[in-house]
């Protein structure tokens, strides 16, 4: 990310991405949309999914999930603490909206023009850049049957999911987070601990030592 837009070290390109993304068949969401060439140059086979909604309902989406996760600021005193994943998910997280609301906080109601223009423009951009024949503009109540027939597989029996809800993208954040400082509380008691069996310790070997 700041490779790209603030010109910091070597921009990701090509095996790059294949280190990244291992072996995974697909990317969505952020940070991935603020990459559309550099994927496309990475992956000229690839086919597209351009879900289609409306740019409010994209907004309140954001502002009932992502925004809501991003106001919570003890995260920031969290990912001091949590070195194994929230020191790296929080500042990704606030760099990539930022890029958004260009600037703004996108957390508060003055980003709200900045995140509209930006939805607009990655959706017209997607749409000049991508081959027609490699883009599927979709919406989830489609159903199976386009998304399938796109991507050259059966259809399955089962119905179509709907799991994409911004309050259960919201609880989903709220399991992690509190897991997060679940984490954190058991490192922080197994080096009290260790601290504690030292200095138990250390008193032993004075007291046997004088005596």
């Amino acid at each position: 990310m700041q490779a790209k837009f603030d010109k910091k070290g070597k921009p990701f390109a090509g095996e790059d991405f294949d280190r990244i993304l291992w072996n995974y068949d697909a990317v969505s969401d952020e940070p991935c949309c603020h990459f559309v060439d550099e994927l496309l140059a990475a992956y000229p086979d690839s086919k597209v999914i351009l879900n289609v909604r409306t740019r409010e309902s994209w907004l309140r989406s954001m502002q009932n999930s992502v925004l809501t996760v991003l106001s919570w600021r003890s995260f920031t005193i969290l990912s001091y603490l949590d070195q194994d994943f929230s020191a790296g998910y929080w500042p990704l997280l606030n760099y990539s909206t930022s890029v958004l609301s260009r600037g703004i906080p996108a957390y508060k109601a003055a980003a709200a023009p900045a995140l509209l223009e930006s939805f607009d423009r990655h959706y017209d951009y997607v749409r000049k850049v991508v081959p027609k024949r490699k883009l599927l503009e979709f919406h989830p109540s489609q159903g199976w049957k386009p998304l399938c027939q796109f991507l050259d597989l059966p259809i399955p029996e089962e119905e179509f999911p709907n799991l994409n809800e911004p309050s259960s993208l919201l609880q989903i954040r709220k399991r992690m987070y509190w897991s997060r400082w679940y984490h954190v509380m058991q490192e922080f008691l197994k080096a009290t601990c260790i601290v504690g069996v030292a200095l138990a310790a250390i008193r032993m070997a004075y007291i046997e030592l004088r005596g």
